[in-house]
Parts: structure tokens; C-alpha cells; sequence
């Protein structure tokens, strides 16, 4: 299981778009200043369009959290 957490400072010019590329092994959920922005597993790369107004000028915090799951169990 992994945290991230990484404060993020705009400048005032405004935002006109965003996005964010990210991809999960297993699990994974991504917040963009408290707003979920994906809640994804598959391995592939998700390319994520932040709506209009999700940043703002100054501090914005990107919240990551991820896990991995054993994809099989041996037993002997």
C-alpha cells in the first residue's frame, strides 16, 4: 500500500485545462485537491481530464493512494 501526497503552486494566470496520466497495477485513487479524480485498477494508463476549476491559483494538494494485491497465493 502506498500514500502520496504532493502540494502543488499555480500561478495566478488561469487554468485552462488539465490532466493527469496515471496508471495502477492493481488499485489506485487519485484526489486533486479533495475531489476524487479516478478510482481505477487494470494496469493500464489513464489519462485523466480535470474538470474546469478542480486547480486553483496558489497551494493545490494531489492525493494518491495505491495498492497491490499477490496475484496468486502457493501453498505447499
Amino acid at each position: 500500500m502506498v500514500r502520496f501526497r504532493k502540494k502543488i503552486t499555480l500561478p495566478s494566470n488561469p487554468i485552462v485545462s488539465a490532466s493527469l496520466r496515471i496508471s495502477f497495477d492493481d488499485l489506485g485513487e487519485a484526489w486533486v485537491n479533495g475531489a476524487r479524480v479516478i478510482n481505477d485498477g487494470g494496469g493500464q494508463p489513464q489519462d485523466v481530464v480535470l474538470e474546469p476549476g478542480l486547480l486553483v491559483a496558489g497551494e493545490n494538494l494531489l492525493a494518491v493512494f495505491a495498492r497491490d494485491t499477490p496475484t496468486s497465493i502457493c501453498l505447499r
